[in-house]
């Protein structure tokens, strides 16, 4: 096996090195002066083992083609897309630029899985990647204009959950399809549609269909596709190597309060505990915020993760979706879009771990803004002139990418 191999190459060679196998794409660093010597035993080891070499791919030198990638060694090593990628990505983003238009859900699944695979090296581009595997798996929009026999039939064929489990007679409606709207009013179940207003004879229904070929592109998406489309025309190289940030110790809890309209949209305000996560992880992107101020972490001419911001968390959830730079539920997806916005802007890596609850008291007071009772010394140890605040609004509709032009 491929373990197998790096583990033997690995007691092979005792020169200072470096070994990384994916399935059969193997990628060795040596020191320049003893490159061809290590280069030399990795090829007798795999000809001596019977593992089969791809000739025409084999390269040593300063840059190479890994994984897709090209990786160009150095001082300070990096990566960027190869031109072949670099087209294949700017022409299927092409399609999806244009809201309103329809695109196929083959192209979508390929445009999907191949920015999938990019955003895996950049990883700070994931969270909007949100909005393009809902355009993916979101229904087409069908309209039909059903009269009363019709509309009875149709409910003695629908679920409760409003989808079609078997094919009418009396309409032209597929089986999946489900019921969004009667009427032009949302569905709420089966009986809606005997209740439904008739005006002419006819009611109009409005169904969702999952299993179209085609789907038509929201202005969200547009905008996304576009986000992607000029990011990947610049090829900004990556930075494979990061700086240690601030040697701090930093730390932040939330509570729900002043929460903007769209940030409540899906729950409302009666029960705020259902955005935890987006709350601590908006505190974790204020906490950032505040951090590069007081560090004076700012862009330079290199690449996108130079300085890493280490922070801590006591929601093992918030952690998670930093760390994978990805949500597929608002508003957390949201906050994750404003916190990759902010880290290229200012060239860093957010790395949030977990800390346990009881041992984040201190983050705890703060949010709340009784750490004057709570905890009066430690309040009293802070230096009121390294105060830092920040606009969480601002940062927010930061994350929310500017209209087409």
């Amino acid at each position: 096996t491929a373990g197998a191999f790096v583990r033997i190459a690995h007691r092979l060679i005792h020169r200072r090195h470096f070994l990384a196998i994916y399935v059969d794409d193997i990628l060795a660093l040596f020191r320049r002066s003893e490159a061809s010597t290590g280069a030399v035993l990795v090829v007798f080891l795999a000809t001596a083992l019977g593992v089969p070499i791809s000739w025409k791919k084999l390269v040593l030198g300063s840059c190479v083609k890994w994984l897709g990638w090209m990786v160009r060694l150095g001082e300070a090593p990096t990566a960027h897309l190869p031109e072949d990628k670099r087209i294949r990505l700017l022409g299927a983003l092409q399609l999806l630029r244009v809201a309103g238009a329809m695109v196929s859900r083959k192209h979508l699944e390929q445009l999907v899985g191949l920015l999938s695979w990019f955003v895996s090296g950049v990883r700070w581009l994931r969270p909007w990647l949100r909005q393009l595997f809902h355009l993916l798996h979101k229904p087409s929009v069908v309209l039909r204009a059903l009269d009363s026999a019709q509309l009875t039939e149709i409910s003695q064929v629908v679920s409760l959950e409003g989808e079609i489990h078997t094919c009418p007679f009396l309409s032209d409606v597929m089986q999946g399809w489900r019921i969004l709207e009667v009427g032009h009013v949302p569905s709420q179940g089966p009986r809606d549609l005997l209740k439904a207003q008739v005006k002419q004879g006819r009611a109009w229904v409005k169904f969702g269909d999952g299993c179209s070929k085609e789907v038509r592109v929201s202005k969200e998406e547009a905008q996304v596709a576009d986000f992607y489309h000029s990011l990947v025309s610049k090829n900004v190289e990556v930075q494979l190597v990061h700086k240690k940030g601030p040697h701090v110790l930093a730390a932040a809890d939330a509570y729900a309060a002043e929460l903007p309209d769209w940030f409540v949209q899906e729950h409302g305000r009666s029960d705020l505990q259902k955005y935890i996560c987006a709350l601590e992880a908006l505190a974790q992107l204020v906490l950032s915020k505040s951090l590069i101020a007081d560090s004076r972490v700012g862009p330079t001419f290199s690449c996108v993760g130079q300085v890493v911001l280490r922070q801590s968390c006591d929601n093992s959830g918030v952690c998670g979706a930093v760390s994978k730079a990805s949500s597929m539920r608002r508003p957390l997806a949201d906050v994750l879009q404003a916190m990759a916005m902010l880290c290229m802007q200012r060239q860093v890596v957010l790395q949030a771990s977990h800390v346990a609850g009881q041992r984040n008291t201190w983050a705890d007071l703060l949010s709340r803004g009784r750490a004057a009772n709570g905890s009066p010394e430690f309040w009293a140890s802070l230096d009121s002139r390294r105060s830092r605040t920040a606009d969480w609004h601002r940062l927010l509709d930061a994350g929310q990418l500017s209209p087409l032009r």
